[in-house]
């Protein structure tokens, strides 16, 4: 297929990722197979914008990292190589942003900012919310937490109630369960829901229509039932003051300026954490079919075009993954000595906490596994979602071997930065509390014990054939201690904050009063004080 080339208001983006979604799976399953093969699916992704056309605008932007969206329906869809967008359909993905997070941030949280403004409109304080097992049900969720809206979602599994119960999510109803419709009416009647949003329509719409109370507002924006509304009370309209309208998300979003649009654009990048999606798994484009195979309302599939076309699914994954970790940190990782982890062979993943490889049990990784976090790279165990067990976390300014609970050091580790200045013994939350070793970049060697990461207790230091022991609180020395220095003469005193005052002995026998700090040695006590 030719490279597309850019018209008026719109910019070429070379595609790195596109997710699949509802709208795709619905095409595929109703689409003649001869029709299908002609059209290109997706509506959004991230990419770079690599051609744009005079406008001002476009020209700033090129070699960006974008999100974007394809809403125009004579436009090819974003599960291609190269896209056209229109220019109000992307936005530019900050630095802590990848492609891998970035490619679902335009749909969705957009989404949301349609429905919150009919929430904010009329002063709603309570929200029904339906289909919540999908990605845009699970930021729903999330935005409702952060703006402290009391919210009742419905799902139609099991299974996809136990998916938000790892959101901790209370007031959440299965249609599929006995006793639905009397959970229904209760919970309505005790939250008092004023709004509502509904893409299944059929009958539930009609029962949560007519449950609600007065003046309540009604929105549908799908239909995935593909049945008609069922059961409407003509007096809910007449008598009650309740309203019912649909959503159309290209009608509100082409409604919108450049000022707003860009104010939305902001937020969403300043809350992204707000819209993170469950699981998301990646899979290199010649496992296509497997992605759509594989596709789950519990988690997104995530098409990755920009990747070495192997057949191998195990090295495309690793290729994947190592697009991601910055030049400075593969440095730092490559520079370290291999550490024996047998990672499962699996695709990547893209989790709220970053990009993993490995195991899950009840959606959180178990077992060995690899992280990339922001600047952070952890190969080792976890255990219930949480670094739990031996691990590796390599960062930009040092990297730590060792035990592991509740994703912090705990037990017996070594942490080390890249100047040379490493700590060995038994870590407390992070911190390295109890006896350990202290090893400076100019050779110095602290072995005794510690509080915090400082040297606190009973502890001794060896330097360039000098011998101190002694107490230590809060990095110096303090109270009695003893320092042999590298000509054999002693030194014997009390120290204050790092200072001693004590008798120095030389070699040849004679006694000096005096001040020391450090290893250097002054007869006036005057000047030390």
């Amino acid at each position: 297929m030719p490279m597309p080339i850019p018209g008026s208001g719109q910019a070429l983006i070379k595609v790195h990722v596109s997710p699949i979604s509802y709208q795709d799976i619905d095409t595929i399953q109703k689409s003649n197979p001869c029709t299908l093969i002609s059209t290109v699916l997706g509506i959004e992704g991230s990419g770079v914008v690599i051609q744009e056309n005079k406008s001002i605008f476009s020209k700033k932007n090129k070699g960006k990292k974008v999100s974007f969206m394809v809403l125009d329906s004579f436009l090819p869809g974003t599960w291609a190589e190269y896209v056209i967008c229109d220019e109000k359909c992307f936005m530019v993905l900050n630095d802590n942003i990848d492609f891998l997070h970035g490619c679902s941030l335009m749909l969705n949280p957009l989404t949301i900012f349609m429905m919150h403004e009919r929430i904010k409109k009329n002063n709603h304080k309570s929200v029904v919310f339906t289909n919540s097992g999908t990605d845009l049900g699970v930021m729903f969720i999330k935005w409702c937490h952060f703006n402290n809206l009391i919210s009742i979602h419905i799902v139609q599994t099991g299974t996809e109630k136990a998916k938000l119960e790892v959101l901790a999510v209370e007031n959440v109803l299965v249609i599929e369960s006995e006793n639905f419709n009397e959970d229904l009416q209760s919970l309505i009647s005790k939250l008092n829901p004023t709004i509502a949003f509904d893409s299944i329509g059929g009958s539930l719409a009609g029962a949560i229509f007519n449950l609600m109370p007065e003046n309540s507002e009604f929105y549908l924006y799908g239909n995935i039932s593909d049945e008609p509304i069922q059961g409407l009370n003509p007096t809910s309209f007449i008598f009650s003051g309740k309203t019912l309208k649909g959503l159309r998300f290209k009608e509100w979003f082409d409604d919108l300026n450049t000022l707003k649009r860009y104010k939305y654009y902001k937020k969403i990048q300043k809350i992204h954490f707000v819209f993170t999606t469950t699981i998301s798994t990646v899979y290199p484009i010649p496992q296509y079919q497997e992605a759509l195979s594989n596709f789950s309302p519990l988690g997104s599939s995530l098409l990755h075009f920009a990747c070495t076309h192997h057949n191998n699914s195990q090295y495309q994954s690793e290729d994947i993954l190592s697009q991601y970790i910055n030049e400075q940190l593969k440095g730092r990782i490559n520079s370290l000595p291999i550490l024996n982890c047998e990672i499962p062979d699996c695709y990547i993943k893209v989790i709220s906490e970053g990009i993993y490889k490995g195991n899950f049990v009840d959606y959180k990784p178990q077992g060995p596994g690899i992280l990339l976090s922001d600047d952070d790279f952890y190969i080792g165990n976890f255990n219930n979602g949480a670094k739990n067990g031996f691990g590796r976390l390599v960062r930009p300014i040092h990297w730590y071997e060792g035990e592991f609970y509740d994703n912090q050091f705990n037990g017996q580790g070594k942490l080390k930065t890249y100047s040379g200045h490493s700590f060995e013994g038994n870590f407390i939350n992070g911190t390295l509390s109890g006896v350990g070793i202290e090893i400076l970049p100019n050779g110095e060697i602290y072995k005794g014990e510690f509080l915090n990461m400082l040297r606190h207790g009973r502890g001794e230091i060896e330097f360039n054939n000098n011998h101190f022991v002694g107490v230590f609180f809060k990095g110096l020395a303090e109270g009695p201690g003893h320092l042999t220095l590298s000509n054999s003469s002693t030194f014997t005193g009390n120290y204050q904050k790092g200072v001693g005052i004590g008798i120095l002995t030389k070699s040849d026998g004679t006694s000096i009063p005096g001040t020391i700090l450090g290893f250097n040695f002054t007869e006036t006590l005057k000047d030390n004080q």
